[in-house]
C-alpha cells in the first residue's frame, strides 16, 4: 500500500493500528523507517518524523511528498526548535536567524469541526447560540453530528462528531440521504418541527467519547481534539468509530423515537437510538 500511495487509507491496512498501542508501534516504526530511507538528510529526516502515534494527526498523503526534500533549493526550518519571532519586509526571522521569501502562505484560522458554525451565531430556543450550548468544546454533544437538541430544523454536516477516519464523500452522502429521508418524513405527516431528545444527544455522544478514548486521539493533541486553537476546550470533535458502526446508527434511527417532532413540540417517544 505504501509503494501504491494509496494515501490515509494505508491507516486501514489493518484493523487495530488505530486502537492497539502495540499494533501502532509497530506500524509507526515501519513509517519512520520509510521516511529514514527516503529523505538524505538524516537532521531533515528526523524533522519530518512524527513522534506521536501515526495517525493520532491527519498524516502527510502527499505524492512524492518527502522526496521533495532532497532538492537542492528546498530546506526544511523546525519552528519548534527554532520559532519565528517576527516578520520582516524581506522575510521571517527565527531564533536562529533570518529566512528571506517572495511569497508567504499563512495556514491560519483552522478552527475545526465547530468554528464554522459558532462563527454564524447560529441561536435556537431562547436565543441560545451553539457555541454557547458546546461551552467553547467543553459540553460538545449532537445526535449523529448531524441534529442538535433545542436547535429545531437545525442539520449540520461535516461539523461535531464526523467521522475522521473515511472518505468525506460517502459521509456527506449518507448524511444528505438521511436529511432529506428527515425533511421528507417530516412534510408528510404534517411535521413543522424535528429535532433531538436529549436523551438520544446524550446517548451518541457517550458513543462518539467511548470511542474516541479507545482510540490513538486520545493520546495526541491535534486539531482532531480542538489543541491548535487557544483556549478551545479538549473534546473529540471528530468521530473516530468505524464506518459501519456509523452507518449502523443511522439505521437504527429510522424509526424516529429518538426524536421531539410536532408543532406543540410534544414529544413522541423519548427513547434513545438503539446502541
Amino acid at each position: 500500500m505504501w509503494n501504491k500511495e494509496c494515501g490515509i487509507a494505508i491507516l486501514l491496512a489493518y484493523n487495530d493500528i488505530g486502537s492497539n498501542p502495540e499494533a501502532n508501534k509497530t506500524f509507526s516504526d515501519f513509517v519512520r523507517g520509510k521516511i529514514r530511507k527516503i529523505v538524505k538528510d538524516p537532521e531533515t529526516a528526523e524533522n519530518l518524523i512524527p513522534t506521536y502515534p501515526y495517525g493520532g494527526k491527519r498524516p502527510v498523503v502527499g505524492m512524492n511528498y518527502y522526496d521533495v526534500y532532497n532538492r537542492d533549493h528546498v530546506s526544511l526550518v523546525s519552528l519548534r526548535k527554532t520559532p519565528i519571532t517576527k516578520a520582516t519586509p524581506r522575510g521571517l526571522v527565527t531564533s536562529e536567524g533570518e529566512h528571506e521569501f517572495d511569497v508567504i502562505i499563512v495556514a491560519s484560522g483552522f478552527d475545526a469541526f465547530t468554528g464554522a458554525l459558532t462563527r454564524a451565531d447560529i441561536r435556537g430556543r431562547s436565543g441560545v447560540s451553539l457555541g454557547e450550548k458546546w461551552d467553547n468544546g467543553n459540553n460538545l454533544t449532537t445526535y449523529l453530528g448531524v441534529h442538535h437538541s433545542g436547535f429545531p430544523n437545525l442539520f449540520t454536516i461535516t461539523g461535531p462528531h464526523f467521522p475522521v477516519l473515511v472518505n468525506a464523500f460517502a459521509i456527506d452522502e449518507l448524511m444528505a440521504e438521511w436529511i432529506l429521508t428527515c425533511i421528507t418524513r417530516a412534510d408528510a405527516q404534517g411535521i413543522e418541527e424535528i429535532e433531538p431528545t436529549k436523551t438520544a444527544e446524550y446517548a451518541w455522544t457517550d458513543h462518539v467519547n467511548e470511542v474516541g478514548s479507545a482510540s490513538i486521539h486520545a493520546s495526541v493533541d491535534s486539531w482532531y481534539r480542538g489543541a491548535n486553537v487557544e483556549g478551545k476546550g479538549r473534546a473529540f470533535y471528530g468521530y473516530s468509530g468505524e464506518f459501519l458502526t456509523f452507518q449502523e446508527w443511522f439505521r437504527n434511527a429510522e424509526d424516529f423515537t429518538a426524536f421531539t417532532a410536532s408543532e406543540a413540540h410534544a414529544p413522541v417517544s423519548s427513547a434513545a437510538a438503539n446502541n
